[in-house]
């Protein structure tokens, strides 16, 4: 796992190839978000919401759960 401070209250996540951001919201909260590649489809990556959480190592720690499924 690599972690990445794009910038304040945002990290890129990074297990293997699948990339992931957290990104700290207005209530303090962290959105854990999943860049998808839709290139087969003729779009570009999306990053989708995955879930939001309390703490950013709990962010972490989905990321992990969501890579080994």
């Amino acid at each position: 796992m690599k972690v990445t401070k794009i910038n304040t209250g945002i990290y890129k996540i990074t297990i293997g190839v699948r990339v992931f951001e957290a990104e700290k919201n207005y209530d303090g909260q962290w959105n854990l978000f999943e860049s998808v590649d839709y290139s087969h489809l003729g779009l570009s990556n999306e990053m989708e919401w995955q879930n939001t959480f309390v703490t950013f190592k709990s962010c972490k720690i989905a990321a992990e759960l969501i890579t080994n499924e």
